[in-house]
């Protein structure tokens, strides 16, 4: 592994990260789109996720690691910025927010998902990594493996029972599988409307709960 320093989020990282989010899932028709889709998500995860984890390479964000522990108080700024943003595009850039409307469904049904999820009451649910992203040109360094082992850590050292995380079709699930984790649920892939006035729908991906307890480390 390159020089790679591991830390937690910084204020500078969210250019950085917003950046990565955006070239990863954003199926986007311009550079602009990309970034402000990436800026919404990313703010999004923030705002949900107390814990954090950052790689950093020459002084830049090249991946990130984000979860909570169950019952914890959210970082409320980053919901105010992520409003901002989405109110500011509806204001200046209404076809631009309708296309970041769609890319936006994949999180919201994911999240939706979890929320429903976080209302069982086992192991697994008293912590959730939020969102687990490395920049494509670090790629096979084991930035990502490394970011998952500290944030899996954090959140055992906060007592948590366990954890679950969600992925999707989209979404290397191979690489949970091999770190050891179990599948807990699965949700079929779905067709949805898109935003109002594109006359087209929008297919979301199927998503994948894993999770693992902490019991048996302890």
């Amino acid at each position: 592994m390159p020089s790679v320093k591991f830390r937690p989020f910084a204020d500078d990282d969210f250019e950085s990260l917003s950046d990565i989010y955006g070239r990863l899932w954003c199926d986007a028709r311009r550079e602009d789109e990309m970034r402000l889709f990436g800026a919404v998500a990313v703010a999004t995860y923030l705002s949900i996720s107390p814990h954090s984890v950052v790689a950093e390479h020459d002084g830049r964000a090249i991946g990130c690691a984000l979860g909570r522990v169950a019952g914890e108080a959210s970082p409320s700024q980053w919901r105010w910025h992520r409003n901002l943003l989405i109110k500011a595009a509806r204001a200046f850039y209404p076809e631009l927010s309708r296309r970041m409307h769609d890319q936006l469904l994949v999180d919201r049904r994911e999240l939706d998902v979890a929320a429903t999820y976080l209302q069982r009451d086992d192991d697994c649910t008293s912590a959730e990594l939020n969102l687990l992203m490395v920049d494509p040109d670090a790629k096979g360094l084991g930035v990502g493996g490394r970011l998952f082992d500290l944030m899996r850590r954090e959140l055992d050292a906060e007592g948590a029972d366990g954890f679950f995380l969600m992925t999707d079709d989209e979404c290397d699930f191979a690489f949970y599988d091999h770190k050891g984790l179990s599948r807990l649920a699965s949700y079929e892939s779905q067709t949805v409307p898109g935003a109002e006035g594109e006359g087209r729908e929008v297919k979301l991906p199927g998503i994948y709960i894993y999770g693992q307890t902490f019991r048996q480390e302890r």
